[in-house]
């Protein structure tokens, strides 16, 4: 089989397309109505001369990258070699590097008989974008897939007619896709919405509630057809190594990670998934590409034991599901005294004192929200993992493995050394370089496994 793969004949067709969209954009009316006799002759020739020449010159671009440009695979490495009318590049990397393979197919694909192949390498100064990034005829993008999986496993390549080689499917119904969608809403924009509502009723701000209020309409519209046709078909397929998903309806995706190269994992809950018990499970991996959100999700927001039934079959070796130990409740009292003696320090600004009873108010829910936040933070190490658990409306709880630490500060005030109490300050590799999570204020037994393990 040849393990140079060239651009697909598709590269060279594309342009066109594109110069008919602006051709659509620029005389819509008049293709509406099919009457061009409000446009000037003169300017509809200038226009399209002007488009059929920078068609021609990218066309021309693109024939040079489709006869020149491949992407090369062997035991070893992979080579891209890219060269165009101006420019010529290459570029190879260890095969044991590449971390995921990312398949995109839209529609134009789909009319070409093409697919848009991208390969991440494990790295963390290249995880917001794509490392190399090809366009296959259908057939070539699957000989590379098979080729790619011979030598990264170095297995028989696994025929056509044969079982998936996974043992754990899961596939979403389009229900859970569009329940999954419904819990991503912002709490913020549905405060937004809400409030534009009500000021809309009651006739106050009239022009400006009811724009506001339809242009929340819009964008979560508009949000949810693109989550929707991402979701759509949302498959999930595992096996002891790897982790594949699908999904997609216009533009079907296909995208593949070792498991090996998770660096940690993230139970999400919105305000409106926690107000229905709901959980989502995200994973983080160093060098995924320009799309790293929405391809880590493993779990669709669905309920604590079918979440506790995925994660064991997906991932059998997490300990999201356990016992934390959140903030001592004179650590919480603590922290409410400091901020309402911070915040009524500016009652000594004469203008806040006329307004005496709004900023007692705004004191009383500032507290409120230290003491909210805190109740929520928690912290855990079992095996090797950390788990930390954080956030107001949103929770969120973080899972990720000690291998990964890149450094560890230690916290705490003069109070807090009284109290008998810190809390650490963990800075972790992940997917945009160093990350950095916050643990409760405990006492320092609960933290003495993890540092005598981080040898700190």
């Amino acid at each position: 089989m040849e393990n140079k793969f060239y651009y697909s004949k598709a590269v060279i067709l594309k342009p066109i397309f594109s110069t008919l969209i602006i051709v659509a954009v620029l005389f819509r009316k008049a293709i509406l109505r099919w009457d061009f006799r409000e446009y000037d002759m003169k300017y509809m020739l200038f226009i399209g001369g002007v488009l059929l020449v920078f068609t021609l010159i990218n066309m021309f671009i693109k024939f040079t990258l489709y006869k020149s440009s491949y992407i090369e695979i062997n035991e070893e490495s992979i080579i891209y070699r890219k060269k165009t009318l101006f420019s010529e590049k290459q570029k190879e990397s260890p095969l044991h590097t590449i971390s995921n393979i990312h398949i995109k197919k839209s529609i134009l694909d789909k009319i070409f008989s093409s697919v848009s192949v991208h390969l991440d390498i494990n790295s963390s100064e290249t995880a917001n974008k794509d490392d190399y990034s090809i366009l296959l005829s259908d057939e070539s993008a699957k000989n590379f897939k098979k080729m790619f999986d011979h030598y990264k496993n170095k297995e028989t390549v696994v025929e056509e007619k044969k079982e998936t080689p996974y043992d754990v499917v899961y596939k979403y119904s389009k229900k859970e896709c569009i329940l999954h969608i419904l819990f991503n809403v912002s709490i913020f924009l549905l405060l937004f919405a809400i409030a534009s509502a009500i000021l809309s009723i009651s006739d106050v701000i009239d022009k400006f509630s009811i724009v506001s209020f339809l242009i929340f309409i819009v964008m979560f519209f508009y949000d949810s057809v693109k989550k929707i046709e991402k979701y759509y078909n949302y498959s999930i397929y595992s096996n002891d190594t790897h982790i594949h998903w699908t999904y997609g309806y216009f533009n079907k995706e296909e995208f593949e990670i070792e498991k090996s190269k998770i660096i940690s994992t993230e139970i999400k809950q919105t305000f409106i998934a926690r107000i229905f018990k709901r959980y989502s499970v995200d994973i983080n991996i160093v060098g995924v590409g320009s799309e790293k959100s929405d391809m880590k999700t493993i779990v669709l927001y669905t309920s604590k034991d079918k979440m506790s039934d995925i994660l064991e079959k997906i991932l059998p070796d997490n300990n999201l599901i356990t016992e934390y130990k959140k903030e001592e409740r004179i650590v919480l009292i603590y922290k409410v005294i400091k901020t309402s003696v911070f915040l009524s320090a500016f009652l000594f600004i004469p203008i806040l004192r006329s307004y005496i009873l709004y900023y007692l108010i705004f004191i009383v829910a500032i507290d409120t929200f230290v003491l909210l936040h805190s109740k929520n933070l928690a912290f855990r190490y079992v095996n090797g993992r950390i788990m930390i658990r954080d956030g107001l409306f949103e929770i969120k709880t973080n899972e990720i493995d000690i291998k990964t630490l890149e450094y560890i500060d230690v916290e705490m005030d003069v109070i807090y050394k009284k109290i008998g109490v810190k809390r650490l300050v963990i800075h972790y590799k992940d997917s945009k370089g160093v990350g950095k999570l916050e643990s409760p204020y405990l006492k320092k037994i609960e933290f003495e496994t993890l540092l005598e393990d981080f040898n700190y």
